[in-house]
């Protein structure tokens, strides 16, 4: 969590410049910084004594930096109030109830509830502090006073437990004790200032829906909650803060805004997303000392940082938005259609006679292609650093690629084999036809996207389930839908949205597959992988049956070399389909393997997957036992046995994991290898037989299985699990099959 401490700052000082994309490292420590920004004084807090070994608490708080003067010893010197004032407070950092009740609820009791040392800390403060809701809970019903002042910062229990992150103890504070939210700590500090400055997504949220506090609300020196986020370099808080409308044109005593402090942080992605919403012309504004944002990220080292904001930002030096001449829809289709001309162009030149050099300059041509498409056309609808694999253009290799076979085989190898290859003519033609059928729906329908929330009141009541149940982090609750997350489900990177059944993003058909589009995305490989064994079979065929070349070739086949001599386009288009069907081969072996686990390639990928900050502070000292259902959900720290053997470079590389071959090397790992999770529960493994059911068909009660059944697909989430109709859109636990 960021924390800060009190110190005036006056001077600029460079910090850690880290270019890297940060959504997905939400826990985003504070950049220390010496300009003109107090930060949050913790000195009124001391260490509280933890015995927590709860493997769930990812995000308890680190408390190591709060002063230890909390005496856990007896003193004889001590008068005996002081001393059973002390103990009590000892008592409710540990969530030791029995000592608390002797000390307050015996016949001889010397001191109440309410009892403080001389630092005016409460023992709720205390229990608070240390996330110990029984504690809290049984101090409270023993009247302690709810909104007690205490500490040097004049703060409140529920400051203390918000501060920090804590959740739950917030949650009871404000739904079952009415503590009141809207007092402010000595620094003036409201109860939304200290969730920002918890880092903690699910605090924020929960503050945000429970209270009515002002998103725009400032403390004392003028900043907002909006500065405090860009200031600690917390993408998540900012994004959120932003979807809820905050304000980006506060400037602070100093002259801050929010733009001014996220070049202070370095953050690109934070930049980026102000310039996004409109904070261009903030550039030119000053601070009190006279400095503009060029000054300042000057004196951070950081204006090649801005300046790059600004470019994914699609906006100029100056800030303006930059006027393209294409829109999204025109710049979308050049990207698709673009390899339908530059592919041809290159199977052209490659011919007879200079052959290195021509394969250079197709090469090259290829490659400028690309420079062109990234540089001029696809940022007119996206800036993103990966723009090309979130852009059609694999689509449109694709797609060029199948219509060029199509096309020689109507204008060539139909009327050359046809008499030859009857069979394999026909089968192709139907073939062919439902792979553009399957590969253009598997693009444009809706994968299975889970509709968005927006009624606060239907936020809240999933808040509170979730919270009840002891589930309220970002495993269970989507931080950018604000729903429930159904089971099986996951934030699509690329698209940003949340799809039901998630199997994973193909940039071969630019579109997330899910629960609506698996089976046309499955269909698809299958007729294409069917198309590509003809095609190469029918174009052997129409080499054979052209007149045999005097020349030999070195490593080729009389059929192939004839190809090559005779008829060199129909010989590359060869070629390169011969290499599109390794890595579809790939997808398709991994898909059938998946399929006959129960598995979707992200739970396979998930199996493999280091944690991830989920931002859980459940209770310490309640019971917070998961049900088998989540087993599904838990990350699992693997090394593969044999990806050692594979250089880094090529592991991590995007060629790599575009091909499928990352899945393969998973795939060999857990089937073949040594890895553990061969042994691991599947959860939605249901034996061979009913997880190939379950995906074909689209079986409501009282159907049977048909072909009508087969090819029906889902209308929104629906789909079948175990025999059984499911909602994914609302599946949070696995049915029990009657």
């Amino acid at each position: 969590m960021s924390s800060a401490k009190d110190t005036e700052l006056d001077t600029l000082i460079t910090p850690i410049d880290d270019d890297e994309e940060i959504i997905s490292n939400s826990d985003t420590q504070s950049i220390k910084t010496n300009e003109a920004m107090h930060e949050v004084d913790l000195s009124d807090l001391k260490e509280p004594v933890t015995n927590d070994n709860n493997d769930n608490n990812d995000t308890q708080t680190q408390l190591s930096n709060i002063e230890s003067d909390i005496i856990m010893n007896v003193d004889d010197s001590v008068d005996p109030i002081t001393l059973a004032t002390q103990q009590l407070m000892t008592a409710s950092q540990k969530g030791d109830i029995e000592t608390i009740s002797k000390l307050i609820d015996s016949k001889d009791s010397i001191i109440d509830v309410n009892s403080k040392l001389s630092d005016t800390v409460s023992a709720l403060h205390w229990a608070c502090l240390n996330n110990k809701l029984s504690t809290v809970k049984y101090l409270v019903s023993k009247g302690a006073e709810v909104d007690c002042i205490g500490g040097d910062l004049n703060s409140t229990p529920l400051h203390w437990c918000t501060r920090y992150g804590l959740v739950y103890i917030t949650d009871y504070l404000i739904r079952h004790c009415n503590a009141d939210y809207k007092i402010v700590d000595s620094q003036g500090f409201n109860l939304l200032h200290l969730s920002v400055h918890s880092s903690n997504i699910m605090m924020i949220i929960y503050i945000l829906n429970f209270t009515d506090i002002d998103i725009n609300s400032l403390d004392p020196m003028g900043r907002s909650a909006l500065h405090w986020a860009t200031y600690q370099s917390d993408i998540l808080t900012v994004d959120l803060l932003l979807k809820k409308n905050a304000k980006i044109d506060i400037a602070s005593q100093d002259g801050f805004v929010p733009l001014f402090w996220s070049i202070v942080s370095g953050n690109k992605a934070i930049l980026t997303k102000l310039f996004e919403s409109g904070a261009g012309n903030q550039l030119s504004w000053k601070t009190r000392d006279g400095k503009d944002a060029w000054i300042i990220a000057n004196d951070m080292n950081c204006t090649s940082t801005l300046k790059h904001a600004l470019t994914l930002a699609n906006c100029d030096l100056n800030g303006v938005k930059i006027k393209r001449i294409l829109n999204e829809k025109q710049g979308k289709l050049i990207t698709f259609l673009t390899p339908y001309i530059i592919l041809p162009i290159c199977w052209s030149l490659i011919t007879d006679g200079f052959i290195i050099f021509k394969m250079l300059l197709a090469s090259l041509i290829f490659i400028g292609q690309l420079k062109f498409l990234i540089n001029f056309i696809i940022p007119s609808y996206n800036n993103d650093q990966n723009r090309l694999l979130k852009s059609p253009f694999f689509a449109g290799i694709f797609s060029s690629t199948a219509f060029w076979c199509t096309l020689t085989w109507l204008s060539k190898l139909l009327s050359w084999t046809f008499i030859e290859k009857p069979f394999e003519n026909f089968i192709f033609s139907i073939s062919a036809t439902l792979v553009f059928g399957f590969f253009f729906k598997a693009m444009i329908i809706d994968p299975g996207y889970v509709p968005i929330e927006s009624n606060v009141e239907n936020i809240k009541s999933t808040i509170v389930e979730l919270i009840d149940l002891r589930k309220f982090d970002a495993r269970y609750f989507c931080i950018k839908s604000f729903v429930r997350i159904p089971l099986r489900s996951k934030m699509s990177k690329i698209k940003g949205k949340l799809v039901a059944k998630f199997d994973h993003y193909c940039p071969w058909v630019y579109n997330d597959i899910g629960v609506r589009n698996h089976k046309l995305f499955f269909a698809f490989a299958i007729s294409l992988e069917i198309s590509i064994i003809l095609y190469l079979n029918l174009a052997m065929e129409y080499f054979d049956e052209l007149d045999e070349v005097e020349d030999k070739c070195f490593i080729l086949n009389d059929e192939l070399c004839t190809g090559y001599y005779k008829s060199p386009f129909i010989f590359n288009l060869f070629v390169w389909t011969a290499f599109q069907l390794v890595w579809l081969t790939v997808l398709l072996g991994v898909q059938l393997l998946q399929i006959s686990k129960g598995l979707t390639t992200e739970e396979l990928g998930h199996m493999h997957r280091h944690r991830v900050e989920i931002f859980n502070s459940a209770p310490t000292d309640e019971p917070n036992v998961l049900d088998d259902d989540d087993d599904a959900l838990d990350d699992v720290i693997v090394s593969g046995s044999m990806s050692k053997y594979i250089p880094s470079f090529i592991l991590n590389s995007k060629l790599f994991k575009i091909l499928g071959f990352n899945q393969v090397l998973i795939l060999t790992d857990d089937f073949i290898g040594n890895n553990h999770n061969k042994n691991k529960k599947i959860n939605f493994d249901y034996g061979f037989k009913q997880n190939w059911l379950d995906f074909l068909f689209m079986k409501f009660p009282g159907d049977d299985y048909s072909f009508r059944t087969l090819f029906k697909l889902p209308l929104s989430g629906e789909a079948n699990l175990n025999g059984d109709l499911v909602d994914y859109y609302k599946l949070y636990k696995i049915p029990q099959s009657v």
